[in-house]
């Protein structure tokens, strides 16, 4: 059983550990730290799920490859870009949504969103992500690969909680934000450092909200 707990954690930390170095790297109202930015490379989409499964192209791969490079450049209009013609090619190569790079490449788009400041952008498809990783949750047969899901869902429900709280509104935030805190516990326990910042951003909402 210690076993397959570690292994669920160690396939779920790079999901949040993703999600919430990035929401760290672009706020500056958190106070949270950029620990470890070579950490946060080697969780991005170039390392998703899927990427190198056989029915994915190189032409795809590519396209993903120069994401990252205009993302750092933060050049988001050409990062945009090519997001959509990856989103493309990579549903027509898997035949649909089922395959699990195409969920990936729609939360990098909504990163790339949230990185640019434009929280309206981000909205509309952070709502297909998070229905999108429900789905996958709930077809996930592989303890390890459920708890990856999860830990996506989580930081999916934690960047819209982000989102709407950029957008002023904190009591739309309340609810994506709890579910996030209770995503992260399900996987990691009440105590784990993914939890407590994620709590951080709750709290924040709550304080905001009160006012």
């Amino acid at each position: 059983f210690a076993a397959v707990a570690m292994q669920m954690i160690s396939k779920a930390v790079p999901a949040a550990f993703r999600c919430l170095m990035f929401l760290a790297i672009v706020s500056v109202s958190s106070g949270w730290a950029a620990d470890d930015p070579q950490g946060f490379e080697e969780t991005s989409i170039l390392q998703a799920p899927g990427i190198n499964d056989s029915v994915v192209s190189d032409s795809s791969r590519q396209i993903l490859r120069e994401v990252a490079a205009h993302r750092r450049a933060a050049e988001y209009d050409t990062a945009i870009t090519k997001l959509r013609t990856a989103f493309v090619q990579v549903r027509q190569e898997t035949e649909g949504q089922e395959h699990p790079l195409v969920v990936e490449i729609l939360d990098e788009a909504v990163d790339v969103f949230i990185q640019a400041g434009r929280y309206e952008q981000a909205e509309g498809p952070l709502d297909n992500v998070i229905t999108l990783r429900e789905q996958q949750v709930a077809a996930s047969e592989d303890r390890a690969d459920r708890a990856y899901q999860q830990a996506c869902l989580a930081g999916a429900n934690l960047k819209l909680g982000w989102v709407l709280s950029r957008l002023g509104d904190p009591n739309a935030a309340l609810p994506p934000f709890s579910k996030a805190v209770a995503g992260f516990e399900t996987i990691f326990g009440f105590s784990h450092q993914v939890v407590r910042r994620a709590r951080q951003l709750e709290v924040s909402a709550l304080w905001d909200a009160a006012r």
